[in-house]
């Protein structure tokens, strides 16, 4: 293997321009590796950097025929659906010709109507990473519809997740949505702050409720195992001010600074006894949104207009396979409340609550709230997102653009995502023990194991149960025995 100076950085990113494609953030180190494999030739690591500069920028002239179609994109849909809202915003600071894309709002008009015809007034909103080259964010609203399932309404492509940013994409989803002051609407969200300062601004008088998942997140650092955890979600979830103040008093008897700090992140926001019974959810997290930001994960990892596709034709897919699906359903649906609150913040009827309808002869199903109701549930998927024709059947419109340009942050480019403070990093997707108490063997108190227990000289370890025998028993004198039936007693009196 030796050095050659003929072999050009150019030529190789030419060789390897679909590699780049698919891989992006293809580390200098791995292509070093391939270049030395694939043609037996010496070179620097500087080499590599180069090898990659120039695949960008080959990369990035290709996207600029790709943004060049995205005006004609927009009016194919248009076209097809005249009532989507698909708003288009270019930056035109840099005096550039074209102007450079900046960031583009969906919303269909199916999805916007079959969230105001059958699903509850609760939207949940996050924003999730794309994965090319030139980076970006996609911000999201997903709602939920009667059988407790992701409905997606909007999403759009921007640079980055700002102020300015948010204050745009909910000012867009008030439009469309039909939100006006956000008067009997709830939003759930992180607590990222641009997102607070958006809705705080544009949706005043809506109820904002932060995700509980992150506020455990957060409050489990300082205060853990197995029994806070217990007592952080007991509280949570209390439907009534009666189960919220007990569950707080016993946080409070175990630990005061528990409670304090529990206190401390403003309950209001993420206990359900504090939720309006108006809204017919009792969600306190943001799994909705996080779901969507799993659905489209693949699109993620495509160029926009790509991307938009294929969340296109999933969401199109869906809303007929959903629409067939709960066709043959029947439910008769009625509005009721309870004293315990769960009812009334739910709209379905409680334990409580069935068991005296059940006394009284009747059938639960007719007390549960209209919003659960088939015909809702239907009308939630009635709507459509057409089918737009071909590439080759677009409309010849004049919409020259530039790709954002490509985003170099300070220092090492990060490879892997930020992973959550109890994920493995070993075993990606699962949770270490972090936060599990151990139980000792020998005197099965909680804090230590048998190797450190304290009455370790004194405590007789349990013995452990006895294994039950595989397949049936052989005969009928095994089965009476293994149930000690009184036969077998007999028997042996018999026998003696």
């Amino acid at each position: 293997m030796k050095k050659n100076r003929q072999l050009k950085a150019t030529w190789v990113a030419k060789e390897m321009l679909e590699v780049f494609k698919a891989r992006p953030h293809w580390p200098a180190k791995d292509i070093h590796e391939t270049i030395k494999r694939a043609y037996k030739v010496l070179v620097k690591k500087s080499f590599a950097y180069k090898v990659k500069y120039h695949a960008h920028k080959l990369l990035h002239g290709s996207m600029q025929d790709h943004y060049l179609k995205l005006g004609i994109y927009i009016e194919a849909i248009k076209q097809t659906s005249p009532d989507t809202v698909l708003d288009l915003v270019v930056d035109t600071s840099k005096k550039s010709n074209p102007p450079t894309f900046q960031r583009l709002f969906t919303c269909y008009e199916g999805l916007a109507m079959g969230w105001k015809e059958g699903c509850r007034r609760i939207i949940c909103i996050d924003a999730a990473f794309l994965k090319t080259f030139l980076g970006g964010q996609i911000l999201s609203a997903v709602g939920r519809d009667a059988n407790e399932q992701m409905f997606p309404i909007a999403w759009a492509a921007v640079e980055g997740e700002n102020n300015s940013f948010w204050v745009w994409f909910i000012t867009h989803l008030q439009t469309s949505l039909d939100l006006g002051d956000g008067t009997g609407l709830a939003i759930v969200s992180d607590e990222h702050l641009a997102i607070l300062h958006a809705v705080a601004i544009v949706l005043p008088m809506a109820e904002h409720r932060h995700c509980a998942r992150h506020v455990f997140a957060h409050w489990h650092k300082h205060f853990r195992g197995d029994d806070m955890k217990l007592k952080f979600w007991r509280i949570a979830k209390s439907y009534s001010m009666a189960d919220y103040n007990e569950s707080l008093d016993e946080l409070e008897k175990e630990n005061s600074d528990a409670a304090a700090s529990f206190r401390a992140y403003n309950p209001y926001c993420f206990c359900r006894a504090f939720m309006s019974d108006e809204i017919r959810s009792d969600a306190i997290t943001n799994n909705m949104a996080e779901t969507f930001n799993g659905y489209i994960v693949n699109a993620r990892t495509k160029h926009l207009i790509y991307m938009l596709e294929d969340i296109r034709v999933a969401l199109m897919q869906r809303l007929v396979t959903k629409d067939k699906k709960w066709r043959s359903l029947i439910v008769n649906l009625e509005d009721r409340t309870f004293t315990c609150k769960k009812w009334d913040k739910l709209g379905v009827p409680c334990c409580h609550a069935v068991a005296c309808i059940e006394f009284l002869n009747k059938e639960a199903e007719f007390y549960v709230d209209e919003c659960y109701r088939k015909e809702v549930y239907l009308r939630t998927y009635a709507a459509a997102i057409p089918p737009i024709e071909g590439e080759r059947h677009w409309p010849r419109v004049e919409c020259k653009l530039d790709p954002p340009p490509i985003k170099v942050g300070p220092g090492r480019p990060r490879r892997n995502r930020i992973r959550d403070a109890y994920e493995d990093p070993k075993r990606p997707g699962q949770l270490t023990r972090h936060g599990i108490e151990m139980t000792c063997t020998l005197c099965r108190e909680k804090g230590h194991n048998k190797r450190g227990c304290p009455k370790k000289d004194t405590a007789q370890p349990l013995e452990p149960p006895a294994k039950k025998q595989r397949g049936r028993p052989k005969n009928l004198l095994q089965l009476l025995q293994k149930h000690q039936h009184p036969t077998i007693q007999s028997l042996h009196s018999l026998h003696n």
